[in-house]
Formats: structure tokens, sequence, C-alpha cells
């Protein structure tokens, strides 16, 4: 039987298995990025806004974290008609239950339509 490299000349290298390590790294990475990231120590979901006056929004939003013990800081905003940041507030998040349902006041410096927990973080 005759092998192809025999049939057109080409010499083996061992630079051939190159983009195979790259290939297994890098699904090895997608492996791990994949498990990492879709399990967050802290998960934050908007239940409710409505507009207390002209200069306030309440917010009602849900904390689910993965240690009761741990203290988070969730960024809230407001914002007016044309989508612009009226207000913003750190909450902070003490220790405390697993599973928490939260109602905040965001003071605003004009009229505010919508409101949203941008991100919550783990204070260090």
């Amino acid at each position: 039987m005759l092998d192809m490299d025999d049939r057109y000349g080409r010499k083996r290298t061992p630079m051939r298995f190159i983009p195979i390590v790259i290939f297994i790294a890098l699904i090895g990475w997608l492996y791990w990025s994949a498990s990492h990231h879709s399990n967050p120590t802290i998960t934050a979901n908007l239940v409710s806004f409505e507009a207390v006056n002209e200069k306030a929004m309440g917010i009602d939003f849900e904390i689910t974290r993965k240690d009761p013990n741990a203290i988070f800081t969730c960024r809230l905003t407001a914002t007016d008609f044309e989508k612009f940041i009226v207000g913003e507030i750190q909450y902070k998040v003490n220790t405390g239950e697993k599973h928490l349902r939260i109602h905040a006041v965001i003071p605003t410096r004009a009229k505010a339509v919508s409101a949203a927990v941008t991100r919550c973080s783990l204070v260090n």
C-alpha cells in the first residue's frame, strides 16, 4: 500500500502536530470557561420597578447567591425616556439568606421611566 507522503514526496515533521495540540488546548479552555461561567456566585433578577415621584424610582429585585456569608454590592440604575441614566446607587447586600427579595429606592435628577440591576459584585 502506498502512503500519500511517499507518493507526493512530503517529509514528516514534528510541526504537523502543532495544530492538533492547539485544537485540544482550545477545546479544554472552552470546556473550562463554559463550566466556570455558567454557575456564577450571585444572580440578580429584576422583579418590578415603579416611579415613586418625579425624583425617585422604586425597584424590586431578587438575589440568589451561593454563599450566604458573602457580602455583595449591586449597581442599580434608573433611566429616563431617552435611555439616559438619571439615577444610580450602589446597594450593599449583607450576609443573610441564599435567596432574598429586596426593595430599594433610587434617587433621580429627572423623571425616570425604567430601572435595572446593572451588575452585582463581591465586596473584597
